[in-house]
């Protein structure tokens, strides 16, 4: 069953914008000797060009999911060995989140949600050191989810 989808970027929402910043400044570098001028284009280009990085740089998905007695992780990757700013993806290649494997049965819940956690953040440093993973939703929901309700029902199911 599963419980999260956790997608992970080519960088971090503030790199992405500096960058953006970085790129629209370099294409100006040397066009304008008037500040107003120049203010403009740029504005011009921000709003021509800018696209929100939410959905464009994702380079790899992270499935959380309860597989009878454990959560597991499953990553699902991208399709190219090197990613730039505004690559198109197809997420073909998919393996096992090594590391990601917590216990459900005879625990607290605020234990698994902690455990769960602490080994997405170490599979992070491991598999996808320059990497930013968006896990805003297992931190603001993952506390209050039954985890073992789930597994219960996941058994009366069987």
């Amino acid at each position: 069953m599963l419980l999260f989808s956790l997608p992970i970027y080519r960088v971090s929402p503030l790199e992405w914008e500096e960058e953006f910043e970085r790129n629209a400044k370099k294409q100006l570098e040397g066009l304008y000797d008037n500040e107003e001028h120049y203010r403009r284009a740029l504005q011009r280009i921000r709003e021509r060009e800018y696209y929100h990085y939410k959905y464009n740089d994702i380079v790899a998905w992270l499935e959380l999911y309860l597989d009878f007695t454990k959560i597991k992780g499953r990553t699902f990757y991208g399709d190219k060995q090197k990613y730039r700013r505004g690559t198109q993806v197809k997420f073909v290649n998919n393996g096992k989140a090594a590391g990601i494997e917590v216990t459900v049965p005879g625990r607290d819940n605020e234990d698994i949600y902690k455990e769960l956690i602490d080994s997405v953040m170490e599979y992070k440093d491991y598999a996808f050191k320059n990497r930013y993973i968006e896990i805003s939703s297992l931190l603001k929901i993952g506390r209050f989810i039954d985890y073992q309700a789930i597994y219960q029902e996941q058994l009366r199911s069987r």
